[in-house]
């Protein structure tokens, strides 16, 4: 079983946006929430593995269930507006300064609910989980989102 956290959702949204050359709008009282992002390409690895672990029988049953989670997640955490900075940045690239999405923070009157130092308090740690599948390097943010635009603009590389 896995426990999965990610950002997608957020990235998806800015990414749609910036295609566009729309503006990336983070919320004022959100934008320094810690986020912890998985690519789905990683996701379908680890489930590969442990299907296979399972068949091999190298997972043990407790009780004649599968009782083993497994937190799959980028060892990193990034905040709202980090990933906002990223898909900005990747569109800027991979266009050539054709699209440049601006960030337009929203503020909606709300109090902040996170500052920029609240993703260090994350304590995040998948080694246990990189060891146990033996998945290596996890495919990080930066990269699932300069995928998703190459693809999403027909620039696809290797």
């Amino acid at each position: 079983m896995f426990f999965v956290l990610e950002v997608r959702r957020s990235a998806n949204i800015f990414i749609e946006r910036g295609l566009k050359c729309e503006s990336l709008t983070p919320f004022r009282h959100s934008m320094y929430r810690p986020m912890l992002y998985v690519d789905v390409r990683d996701v379908a690895r680890a489930f590969r593995v442990y299907a296979e672990k399972i068949l091999d029988g190298e997972v043990n049953k407790d009780g004649g269930s599968l009782r083993r989670v497994l937190n799959l997640f980028y060892p990193e955490p990034f905040t709202v507006l980090e990933i906002a900075e990223m898909v900005r940045d990747v569109i800027r690239e991979v266009t050539g300064g054709a699209l440049e999405p601006r960030i337009e923070v929203v503020d909606q009157g709300l109090p902040s609910l996170f500052g920029p130092e609240d993703k260090y308090r994350f304590r995040v740690d998948v080694s246990r989980t990189l060891g146990f599948l033996g998945l290596g390097r996890l495919i990080s943010p930066r990269e699932s989102i300069e995928y998703i635009v190459r693809r999403r603009l027909g620039k696809e590389t290797g």
